[in-house]
């Protein structure tokens, strides 16, 4: 899991959204109330979906009005799936696989988010250091 994630509003534009997206290096992020609920999660995808090559941020490329004004409350996936932080790996596998979903948030009893996991983060888990490569057991 990872800790304290980079998160959104509802409010934020879209195209600051994906600027702190890209800058970051992450592919997701939750999307969080004023109390730190969770009520959205903001995907590259989705991102691409609504702009294009997000790219076209960062090399100044000219934007239509449509899409400056955008925001992430627009483009977001509404009540995502949440974890809680004691959920086992193997109930964050069946979610990853059977919902085809990248990242899920991890939430508290209060419903605030605690961090997020993605699915290289239960492959580093699983798979361990990078020291040796593991051999596959039949």
């Amino acid at each position: 899991m990872t800790p304290s994630p980079v998160t959104a509003h509802p409010g934020d534009l879209l195209v600051d959204a994906a600027s702190r997206m890209l800058h970051a290096g992450i592919r997701h992020l939750p999307v969080v109330d004023g109390a730190g609920a969770v009520i959205g999660m903001l995907s590259d995808r989705d991102v691409r979906s609504a702009i294009g090559n997000p790219m076209q941020l960062i090399e100044g490329e000219p934007l239509s009005a449509r899409i400056e004004d955008l925001t992430v409350k627009e483009i977001m996936t509404p009540e995502p799936r949440v974890v809680a932080p004691d959920s086992t790996v193997a109930t964050l596998l069946a979610l990853l696989v059977d919902e085809r979903l990248g990242a899920v948030p991890v939430v508290d009893a209060d419903e605030g988010l605690v961090g997020i996991v993605s699915y290289l983060d239960v492959l580093r888990n699983e798979l361990g250091p990078r020291t040796a490569p593991r051999r596959a057991r039949l």
